[in-house]
């Protein structure tokens, strides 16, 4: 137990390291002697966790990934499904709150990692995954008949994937980050109203 934890705390190091050393000179720039350096620990313990920088930058690219397609997978069934945003009765969407919750909970890393100093591999695989997820439920949904296309289903992709990303770029930028709800909300709204519902305007009926 206590080799575990201390696993884990040279892991927590590393870490704290990386989020540093991109600030500094970005991800691309950074050499194992920096990160041992910053973290103050030596270079067998390094190698211990990591083959080399680009097995460590696998080991966080593979964690994110696999975090968010568990959460798509998990939640597919959320995906896409109408609800009246002005209703008090609205049920909400576990994908958008669970991915909400990973945001905050990770804030300090993804900050440094989604940035244009660091992983832009990882921005454009997690946004092949959003893509692939809403393919598929489109999918399911078109063949069930339960939707009309009211643009070509190549710009309502494009729509939907960077609506998205536009929010968490907005989000990521900040000092200091709102909480999990806040996201979730602003998330959870931006999907179901119109630029002009967004500011307040709305048709008098």
């Amino acid at each position: 137990m206590q080799q575990h934890q201390k696993f884990l705390q040279t892991e927590e190091k590393v870490k704290d390291a990386v989020v540093q050393l991109i600030k500094k000179k970005g991800l691309a720039n950074i050499t194992v002697s920096d990160i041992v350096s910053q973290a103050a620990i030596n270079r067998t313990t390094f190698y211990r966790h990591y083959l080399d920088k680009y097995d460590l930058i696998e080991h966080y690219r593979a964690a994110i990934l696999d975090a968010f397609q568990e959460l798509s997978e998990q939640y597919l069934s959320s995906i896409l499904i109408w609800q009246d945003p002005y209703s008090a009765k609205m049920q909400g969407n576990d994908l958008l709150k669970r991915a909400a919750e990973n945001f905050t909970a990770n804030h300090n890393f993804y900050r440094v990692w989604f940035s244009e100093e660091g992983d832009p591999q990882t921005v454009k695989l997690i946004s092949q995954l959003i893509n692939d997820s809403i393919n598929k439920r489109l999918s399911q949904l078109v063949q069930d008949n339960q939707v009309k296309l009211m643009v070509p289903l190549t710009f309502a992709r494009e729509i939907i994937i960077s609506g998205l990303w536009s929010i968490i770029k907005v989000w990521l930028v900040q000092e200091q980050a709102i909480s999990a709800n806040e996201l979730y909300n602003i998330l959870l709204r931006t999907r179901y109203l119109s630029p002009f519902e967004l500011v307040g305007l709305r048709r008098n009926y």
